[in-house]
Parts: C-alpha cells; structure tokens; sequence
C-alpha cells in the first residue's frame, strides 16, 4: 500500500497509519456537536468515500447519501453517526468498515474489523482462531520444508521474521528439494513482515504491487531481508528482523502453497507476492476474498474510514479476483479444519514430481 495502508490487509496492512486524506477540520478527540455540524460532518465522510472508493463509477450515490442522512436525521453528534456510516461503507464494499476511538452508540451496531496494522494490507477479515496461531516448522518426509505462516497484526516485529528466516535456513541447510508454505490460517495484518520473512523463497525483486484510486503503481520490493511498497530504498516502517539475511540455495526451488477460507487480507497479498514466480503452485480452495486495498481516512472526530481504493497485483502485473482461486482445487467441506490434510498431501505429491526432487531422489 510510499503507500502505508491500513488494510490490512488487507487493509492490507499499514504502519504507521497513513492518513490519507482529511474530511474536514484537522482532528480531535472532542465530539462534534449540533445538527448543521454533524451534517456537515456526514456530507464531507461521504464526499471522500465517492471520491476515492474502487467502486465510485457504478455506486449510485445520491441513493446512498439520501439513505445515510435519513439515518442520521435525529444525530446530536458525530458518534450517533458512525452506524450509518459503517452501513454505507458495508453497502459499498465488504472489506470497507469504520475504525472508531469510541465503541459504537447504537445497540445493534453493525460489526467491526479487528483493526488493520501498518503499510499496505487488509483487516476484517473472517474471525481469528482462538488464541494465536503460532509460526510453525517441519521437516516432511526429509525432503520438503513445511512451514506455516499465521496471521500478523501491529508493527513490525523483528522476532516474527526472524523466525520465518531461521526456519528457512534450518531446512535449507538438510538440503530440502521443495518447500510448503501453509497460509491457511493467515487471516490477514501486516503483510510486510510476513513477505520479508519468506523473503529468500520470494527472490530479491519485485513481488507485487498496488493500483488503488489515490495512488498508481505502488510495487512491492523484497531485498536482503526488507520488505516494503514503493521507492526503490527502504523505508523505515518496511518489515524486517535483526539476523543476517538468508539467501536460499536454490532461489527458484518449487514452492507449494497451501490456501483456503482462511487466507485472506494480508494473507492474500503473501500469496500474491509467490505468483508469477516460476515453480509456484497453489493448493486447497479458493480464498477469504479481500484481496483488496484499504486505505484510512481521518475524520474531525478521530474517527477512521477504512476504504477500499484498490486492488493488489502480483509480481507480473496481473490481477486476480477478491477470491484467488487456488491452481489445484480441494473443496473444503463445512466445518473442516483449516489445517485439514488432503492438500498437504497433493502439495507433497507434486513437489516429489519435480526435478530438484526426482534427482535429489535419485542420489
């Protein structure tokens, strides 16, 4: 998302928050009080979200302001307003939500996201596990390294991709012939960590990139352990650990990548950083669909619109739909695990059909 989003990814993720734009007066935490106010306060949330929103050529947007204002006809100040709001954004677009400083006035509030994190990604996505999934990694039948990725939420933490490197660098060193990489439970945050963590089987290059309403072309760079959007030298609020960076023996070594309803927001966009990439497969089902950019806007209040103004792209230029469908579909059925085994199993299979594997299996 230099492009901070708070998505979270989708937003995509953010960090710290960009505000993109301003409604109105610079803010504050005060309340806005009065009804000329707050209409006031209404008119600009939705003059911006028109402006700026993906979908601002086929919304009928005089149907949706009438809607808004009748909502808010009774509002004594902005906070009575943040419902109506939240119902617009959802209207538009799923992945759009509010970010508020205080809970919600209305008994039956509409649900929020969890809140993005920082640069470029995606958040309220499906509802997290319980508890924290934690970074995982096996050895598999001593020739793929299994290592899964789990959601990332906050700034960057250098531990998080420092634990994804030394993984790497484990298995790399008993000389695996291919890699899984698990996203099933990735449910979306900051995606930067994410991408610098993976970064020796991404490649030192560009790996995606952002085309939204506010900004175009925004790419997405890997290099020696950073990963970040935009100009050519890191900034400062990219991902990356404290150790060395590791490069991977074999940079091109295949890859299997594990996905499903699960995958969504930032956990997308990782999954968009390894297509285009040669011997790159996908496997499981189709994912959560907020394969979209969101970008915060700061209200007078300190409220925060989170709007969809893009779409990710991966490493080539190509777009995908809010669902990325996976290269070798298995249905998951209702109820299943996330970490159910048949793709695993079909992932392991095709890793032992390519030829780093048969020739490693031939010595």
């Amino acid at each position: 998302m230099s492009m901070r989003h708070t998505l979270g990814a989708m937003v995509l993720a953010i960090g710290p928050l960009r505000v993109a734009a301003q409604v109105t007066a610079p803010p504050s935490t005060q309340r806005v009080n009065g009804p000329e106010a707050v209409r006031q306060y209404v008119g600009g949330a939705l003059d911006t979200f028109q402006k700026v929103s993906v979908h601002r050529e086929s919304v009928d947007w005089k149907a949706l302001r009438d809607s808004v204002f009748a909502r808010t006809a009774g509002a004594r100040t902005t906070d009575d307003t943040w419902p109506a709001l939240q119902w617009a954004l959802r209207q538009v677009d799923r992945h759009s939500f509010m970010q508020t400083p205080r809970p919600m006035p209305a008994a039956e509030r509409p649900p929020v996201p969890p809140p993005s994190s920082v640069p470029a990604t995606t958040a309220g996505v499906p509802p997290k596990p319980p508890g924290p999934v934690p970074i995982v990694g096996h050895l598999l039948d001593e020739q793929f390294g299994y290592i899964l990725v789990p959601m990332f939420v906050g700034l960057n933490r250098t531990t998080f991709v420092d634990s994804l490197q030394t993984l790497i660098r484990t298995f790399d060193e008993s000389k695996v012939c291919g890699w899984i990489v698990d996203l099933r439970q990735d449910h979306g945050g900051n995606m930067w960590p994410m991408l610098a963590g993976l970064g020796p089987l991404l490649g030192d290059t560009i790996v995606g990139s952002f085309f939204t309403t506010t900004e175009q072309g925004s790419v997405w760079r890997y290099r020696d352990g950073h990963a970040w959007a935009g100009e050519s030298e890191p900034p400062s609020w990219g991902g990356r650990g404290t150790l060395p960076p590791y490069h991977a023996r074999d940079p091109l070594a295949p890859v299997a990548l594990l996905i499903g309803r699960g995958t969504a927001s930032s956990g997308e966009a990782t999954l968009l950083a390894f297509l285009g990439r040669r011997n790159v497969r996908s496997f499981g089902d189709s994912t959560a669909g907020f394969n979209s950019v969101n970008n915060g806007f700061l209200l007078p209040d300190s409220a925060t619109m989170m709007i969809t103004v893009g779409y990710s792209r991966a490493r080539l230029g190509r777009s995908y739909a809010l669902k990325v469908a996976p290269d070798d579909r298995i249905a998951e059925l209702p109820g299943e695990p996330l970490d159910a085994p048949v793709p695993l199993q079909r992932a392991k299979e095709w890793l032992a059909r390519q030829p780093a594997c048969e020739k490693r299996n031939r010595e």
